[in-house]
């Protein structure tokens, strides 16, 4: 049963991590300013864990750690790395390119 347990908690860590990392990058893209991106990243987190507080009273402070992990993560990899994408395609050649300014 602990196994169960353990593989069930890394599992969810995990996805929060995740979720959180793409709502982060999103935010980003959407808002342009990683306070703002920040701050919703987590009120997405926090609304979540206060469902499950009042669905089964599961309110996690680690599930929030793993959420903050997931949105510092996100908005800060869009913000240095995806402003500076840029994507084309025509005819039979698709483009990548990324500009980076100094």
């Amino acid at each position: 049963m602990t196994y169960a347990n353990n593989w069930y908690s890394e599992r969810d860590d995990a996805q929060h991590t995740g979720a959180s990392f793409v709502i982060g990058a999103a935010s980003e893209v959407y808002f342009n300013n990683l306070l703002y991106s920040n701050a919703s990243c987590m009120a997405v987190g926090v609304a979540k864990e206060v469902r499950d507080e009042i669905s089964y009273g599961g309110f996690s402070n680690s599930d929030l750690g793993y959420d903050l992990v997931g949105c510092v993560s996100g908005t800060l990899l869009s913000r240095f790395v995806m402003h500076g994408l840029s994507i084309s395609a025509n005819d039979n050649r698709f483009s990548l390119n990324y500009q980076l300014s100094f």
